[in-house]
């Protein structure tokens, strides 16, 4: 958790995107799309946490109408795009995440492959900018 709150909101964005990525749904893709474009305007310093946080309910609307990984996915997402206006969004979107490998998988070395990977980002994160 140091090394969570170490980050600036900035490089929280950062991460959370390198954790997002692998895990990104074609499905979905538009929604991914709007995601990383809100985000990516975030880091480029346009205002816009009224936007973020109209599209993350717009995406937990969507979350209440899907079940399992799908759902779990979405809540992710939503979560993701909330780190624009909370920094500790991030780690719900982490836990979604696990929710979601857990039940697609039903793989306890996968769960802790996943949450290793999300803290190995951190530290490598953290290594680049000293």
């Amino acid at each position: 958790m140091d090394k969570f709150n170490l980050q600036t909101k900035a490089s929280t964005l950062v991460w959370i995107k390198h954790v997002m990525l692998p895990h990104f749904k074609y499905e979905f893709d538009l929604y991914n799309k709007t995601a990383l474009s809100l985000i990516d305007e975030s880091l480029l310093g346009i205002p816009n946490v009224t936007t973020a946080r109209a599209y993350a309910f717009k995406l937990h609307e969507l979350a209440r109408t899907l079940e399992n990984d799908k759902q779990f996915y979405i809540r992710a997402l939503a979560h993701m795009v909330s780190t624009i206006h909370v920094k500790t969004h991030a780690l719900k979107c982490c836990d979604y995440l696990i929710k979601m490998i857990q039940f697609q998988t039903k793989d306890a070395d996968r769960v802790v492959s996943e949450r290793l990977r999300q803290i190995s980002l951190i530290d490598r994160q953290q290594e680049d900018t000293i």
